[in-house]
C-alpha cells in the first residue's frame, strides 16, 4: 500500500506558512526598499534637488549602446521619453557660479546660453533667485531645436534644469516641460555638524 506523502498541517501552523508566503510575495513584487525610485519624480540627492516628470518618462543617463541614446538609472542627470530617440530629452547640470555677479549676467554669457533668446521670465524656486529663458538653436546632426531652461543660483552654483525637443515638436510638449519646470523643488544647504 503505498504511502500518503501529503503533509497535514494544524491550521495556526498553515495561517502562519500563509502569512509568510503573501509577505514574500509582496516584496517581490515591491522590490527592496531603499533601491527603489520614486515613480514619476527625478531626484539627484547631492543637489537636493526633485522635479515631477512628464507621464511615462524615465530618470538616466546617456549611453553609448548600440541602438540605444538613454540608459534609466536612478540619480541620472538626464530625463527621457524614449531610450532609443534623441529627442525629446531633460538635463540637470551643476555649474560654478564663481566670478559672477549676478544670475542675469551668468544667464546672458554667450557661454551659458548660446542660441536665440525667445522669452526671459524671471523667478524665485524654492526661495532661490531663478531666470527660466525659451530659446531656440541647433541640436545633434544641427536639427533644429527648442528648449526651455531654468536657471536657479544656490550660492556659489547654478542649477540648470533643461528640456528640449525638434522645434516642430515644442508646442507638443511645452505644457509638460512647463509643469515639470514649476514642479522643481531645490532643498537648503544641511548644516554641517560642528560648524
Amino acid at each position: 500500500m503505498a504511502k500518503n506523502s501529503s503533509v497535514h498541517l494544524n491550521p495556526v501552523c498553515k495561517m502562519k506558512v500563509e502569512v509568510l508566503l503573501a509577505f514574500v510575495l509582496v516584496l517581490a513584487l515591491a522590490g527592496c526598499p531603499g533601491r527603489q525610485q520614486t515613480k514619476g519624480v527625478m531626484e539627484i540627492k547631492e543637489l537636493g534637488f526633485s522635479m515631477k516628470l512628464p507621464s511615462g518618462w524615465k530618470q538616466g543617463r546617456p549611453t553609448v549602446k548600440r541602438g540605444k541614446k538613454y540608459k534609466a538609472e536612478q540619480g541620472g542627470h538626464y530625463c527621457f521619453e524614449s531610450e532609443t530617440e534623441g529627442y525629446p530629452f531633460g538635463s540637470v547640470m551643476n555649474l560654478s557660479f564663481e566670478g559672477w555677479t549676478s544670475l542675469d549676467e551668468f544667464v546672458s554669457n554667450p557661454m551659458c546660453f548660446h542660441g536665440r533668446l525667445l522669452s526671459k521670465t524671471y523667478r524665485d524656486v524654492s526661495g532661490f533667485e531663478a531666470i527660466e529663458i525659451v530659446g531656440e538653436g541647433f541640436g545633434e546632426k544641427r536639427k533644429p531645436v527648442k528648449g526651455m531652461h531654468l536657471y536657479v543660483q544656490k550660492g556659489n552654483q547654478v542649477i540648470l534644469i533643461s528640456f528640449r525637443s525638434l522645434k516642430q515638436d515644442f508646442e507638443e510638449y511645452e505644457p509638460q516641460f512647463r509643469e515639470c519646470l514649476n514642479s522643481v523643488r531645490i532643498a537648503e544647504e544641511q548644516a554641517v555638524p560642528g560648524e
